[in-house]
């Protein structure tokens, strides 16, 4: 290994994926709102603060919902292009062995944590006025 890239020939052939492009985006997007609302809007139920309740559940578990729901159909959209001989946005070698896996829960537990953190201390200060 001297460091350097080795050339690599251009795969012409090779079209982007704008559907699955479409679908991870709105997943994440949704995934960011949820988890940036949480802490005003309710984790579960809707706080006065939450801009729509529908029949009194959080906007967060509505978004969260629809996020696993985009997920779900970014998943199928891509085993459907891999059966019809198209190329994935995301190829199924890149979660196929333990590391990888065990490399995306890292990062989601991660990113989890970082972002979660605001909701249980909202938990704590609610129940204690004026702390």
């Amino acid at each position: 290994m001297s460091g350097r890239l080795e050339p690599y020939a251009r795969q012409t052939d090779v079209v982007i994926d704008w559907l699955g492009v479409l679908l991870s985006a709105g997943a994440i997007v949704l995934l960011t709102v949820a988890a940036n609302g949480s802490s005003s809007w309710g984790l579960v139920l809707a706080k006065p603060d939450a801009p729509f309740a529908l029949l009194g559940i959080s906007p967060s578990l509505i978004l969260g919902l629809l996020t696993v729901v985009l997920g779900w159909l970014f998943s199928r959209h891509q085993h459907n292009r891999i059966a019809h001989g198209r190329t994935p946005l995301v190829s199924p070698e890149a979660v196929e062995s333990k590391a990888s896996r065990r490399a995306l829960v890292a990062i989601v537990v991660t990113l989890g944590v970082c972002n979660g953190y605001a909701y249980p201390a909202s938990l704590v200060h609610a129940g204690r006025p004026g702390v």
